[in-house]
């Protein structure tokens, strides 16, 4: 995650070791704390 730091749904299903429960139960919350440390 913090190397590839993705940015959209599909990003994040990318990164390995993410299946679709995954994606489903923690995408958004990673990709809100991505998003906010980006703009820090």
């Amino acid at each position: 995650m913090a190397a590839r730091r993705p940015t959209d749904r599909e990003s994040f299903a990318d990164v390995f070791g993410v299946g679709q429960a995954k994606l489903e139960q923690f995408a958004d919350v990673f990709l809100a704390a991505i998003a906010e440390f980006e703009d820090a």
